[in-house]
């Protein structure tokens, strides 16, 4: 259903290698390093994993730009992809998520202890049912994941996405973008590599 690539920045080779002259355009105009590498590396782990298990196609003829609502917008050879696509990344190591039949979306976080004013911006009481940074931070990249999937950024209310255990709860603005979307049921799996927890929300749409 869907595929996932983590690679850590420093496998990145020349943006010249696989940027299009569009994507170079739009690097151009990141003036912040963090941001141009963050982009760079985001585009080149996800041109990698859909060049070696979705599409025959270089990665000058794959191009990724922005949905009005901030998700990745593919196209291959010029024409619109019916891939779907997520990138994250964190601490120099980037990750990309492609399904082919599903909405997807990815997120990879350090796992690290955070601040208490962190964990009650992100998280209702009852979702603390552990205090670990590695529980903790999988929660996080969980409710990161969903919301790329939705299209949607931090600036909804964190306690508008609950995590029951395995269950999860979307209420408002939240909600609406899900039956919008005709994804009528989110999962979501996680794993750990590097000292990293990934997080892919997976979605068919009806």
């Amino acid at each position: 259903m869907y595929k996932v690539l983590v690679l850590p920045f420093k496998q990145m080779p020349s943006a010249e290698d696989f940027l299009t002259q569009e994507e170079k355009r739009y690097c151009q105009t990141l003036k912040i390093e963090k941001r141009r590498q963050d982009y760079l590396a985001g585009r080149y782990a996800l041109k990698k994993l859909l060049s070696d298990n979705f599409v025959k196609a270089d990665y000058k003829s794959i191009e990724i730009l922005k949905h009005e609502d901030g998700r990745p917008l593919l196209f291959i050879n010029g024409v619109k992809s019916n891939l779907n696509v997520s990138i994250s990344h964190s601490n120099a190591y980037a990750c990309a998520c492609a399904g082919r039949g599903c909405l997807v979306g990815v997120d990879i976080e350090r796992v690290e202890e955070r601040s208490e004013a962190w964990r009650n911006f992100s998280f209702a009481k009852e979702e603390i049912t552990e205090t670990s940074p590695e529980f903790l931070t999988a929660l996080w990249a969980k409710k990161e994941a969903v919301l790329k999937l939705l299209g949607l950024g931090l600036s909804v209310d964190m306690h508008s996405i609950r995590f029951d255990n395995d269950r999860m709860y979307l209420e408002g603005k939240l909600k609406e973008k899900q039956n919008s979307l005709g994804a009528a049921v989110i999962s979501t799996d996680l794993s750990y590599t590097n000292g990293f927890a990934v997080a892919v929300a997976y979605s068919k749409v009806v």
